[in-house]
């Protein structure tokens, strides 16, 4: 019995020194919360440029906010911990998914003030394309860097010794 505790105890602190590091965000909820925005930025785009009425600008502009700004939110809720995370596993360089978030978020801002304030259609969708290119270019952003910390299917590895691991994330 004794021998038992004291194998339960060295075997505890064996899992505790191996799960040291930063607590791994959840990687596959940002990464699909990511493809709903570009899904619903893409639907957006598909409207405003097929618009043939100006006048449902408005609607749609309001139809898109109320859909995309609360997994914009969510997004970045969920982006310093993302940060956090690349920053344990050594990639400091691409730990730029609260940064992203927030451009996203300005972006938005901008696009809900600038869209359907003319009576032009054609400058209504030149802004919804202008958008739908930024959003487009953001969102790839963030694929790319959730898909780089879920790593390879193969073992959960990312390119320079970085990897998750337990709910963790360490080099």
């Amino acid at each position: 019995m004794k021998l038992a505790i004291v194998a339960l105890g060295f075997s505890l602190s064996l899992v505790a020194c191996g799960m040291e590091g930063t607590r791994a965000p959840d990687v596959a909820e940002y990464a699909a919360l990511n493809q709903q925005v570009a899904d619903t930025v893409g639907t957006h785009c598909a409207t405003m440029t097929a618009m043939a009425d100006p006048s449902a600008c408005t609607a749609e502009r309001d139809r898109y906010a109320a859909q995309v700004q609360p997994m914009l939110d969510r997004m970045t809720s969920m982006s310093d911990s993302m940060d956090a995370c690349m920053d344990a596993m050594g990639h400091t360089a691409t730990a730029d998914m609260n940064s992203t978030c927030q451009s996203m978020t300005r972006e938005l801002a901008n696009h809900l003030q600038a869209a359907c304030t003319s009576s032009d259609l054609t400058a209504q969708q030149s802004e919804a394309t202008r958008h739908c290119q930024a959003m487009g270019t953001m969102t790839g952003t963030e694929a790319s860097r959730a898909s780089s910390m879920m790593g390879s299917v193969s073992g959960g590895m990312m390119s320079g010794g970085g990897m998750m691991s337990g709910g963790t994330c360490h080099t």
